[in-house]
């Protein structure tokens, strides 16, 4: 099966922790959040390979504005939660955006979220590369 992948949660620049609140603020039923603890560790263990063999699982989400996106899916469920995520170097999902789907207007609300925090991250990655790549001067140039 290969290296498990690890799983962060996306952090806003405040400090909040958006899915983490959507997990325990959501009212959620206790099925839900056991089925998307079970879900989470299965994406854990199979990577991306997970979307070619559960696809009630998780799917890659189609449309210019859903690039780089991964919904984890909890279908048939009373509140039908869904997290989007993305796929980052290193064998690392990070979750974006968690919401209940209602209606098709839900899904397109959180990709506009979850595409703001992703462009976020990769900013914030691209930087640190920057910051690396860019050698410190020592001493005071004469």
């Amino acid at each position: 099966m290969g290296t498990e992948w690890s799983i962060r949660f996306y952090t806003e620049a405040d400090g909040s922790v958006p899915v983490q609140e959507f997990l325990t603020s959501a009212d959620l039923t206790p099925g839900e959040l056991k089925q998307l603890r079970l879900r989470l560790d299965y994406i854990r263990q199979m990577g991306l390979s997970a979307l070619g063999q559960r696809a009630d699982i998780l799917e890659t989400l189609e449309g210019k504005d859903a690039t780089g996106l991964y919904s984890l899916r909890c279908p048939n469920t009373p509140n039908n939660p869904r997290i989007l995520l993305c796929a980052v170097v290193e064998r690392t999902f990070v979750l974006l955006h968690g919401f209940k789907e209602q209606n098709a207007r839900d899904y397109a609300a959180a990709i506009t979220v979850a595409q703001r925090r992703r462009q976020a991250l990769e900013k914030a990655r691209s930087a640190a590369q920057q910051a690396q790549a860019t050698p410190q001067r020592k001493g005071k140039r004469r």
